[in-house]
């Protein structure tokens, strides 16, 4: 939308929160790959796909990190939380 007064493009509430989050995920202005959120694909990656436009044939999945926390431990304290929830 412009702006009546002064012509400038003025963006909508959801344009406005786009526009963070592209400058979030994106501080160079460009578009970029990034594993388990985005891929700029060719139509050579689309048609190698069988021109099919799932994300996830393209994107991946995004590396886990390691919080330090041994799995079992983490498990176990969720089951006793869960556990204290249902009684």
């Amino acid at each position: 939308m412009i702006g009546l007064i002064n012509k400038s493009p003025v963006l909508t509430g959801a344009e406005q929160v786009a526009a963070r989050l592209f400058s979030k995920e994106f501080p160079e202005g460009r578009f970029l790959d990034i594993k388990g959120l985005c891929k700029v694909a060719t139509i050579s990656d689309i048609k190698k796909q069988g021109w099919s436009l799932n994300p996830g044939r393209y994107v991946g999945v995004a590396d886990e990190e390691d919080d330090g926390v041994d799995y079992r431990d983490k498990l176990s304290k969720l089951n006793k939380e869960l556990y204290i929830l249902k009684i």
